[in-house]
């Protein structure tokens, strides 16, 4: 038996889940379109998109790419082991990664 005082709880009840069931279909949706967008840029990473290694090396990259110090670098070159590219512009020394490929062969085949 109802009182004027006390609230409809039946209908509070469905109220509540009604707005549930709205809310809970509303996020399906947004997450269903994050998975697409998620899709999307994965398959568009997946791609080779990825901006090549560059062929030409400073004295520093050089040293990066065969994990000497840039010192080392500088004793190879100029003992004649390694040698630079002509860059009369700048008069910066550069290094071909067929060169350091070269040299990493080089230093391989001593061993």
């Amino acid at each position: 038996m109802k009182t004027d005082n006390q609230p409809d709880i039946s209908n509070e009840l469905i109220d509540t889940k009604s707005f549930i069931h709205r809310e809970f279909c509303r996020l399906s949706v947004k997450m269903d379109r994050m998975e697409t967008m998620l899709g999307n840029i994965y398959q568009h990473l997946s791609q080779d998109h990825a901006m090549p290694l560059p062929e030409i090396f400073t004295i520093k990259e050089a040293a990066a790419y065969l994990r000497l110090s840039v010192k080392r670098m500088y004793e190879l070159l100029y003992g004649g082991r390694i040698q630079s590219l002509p860059h009369k512009k700048h008069h910066r020394l550069l290094f071909s990664k067929t060169q350091l490929n070269q040299y990493i062969y080089e230093t391989n085949e001593r061993r």
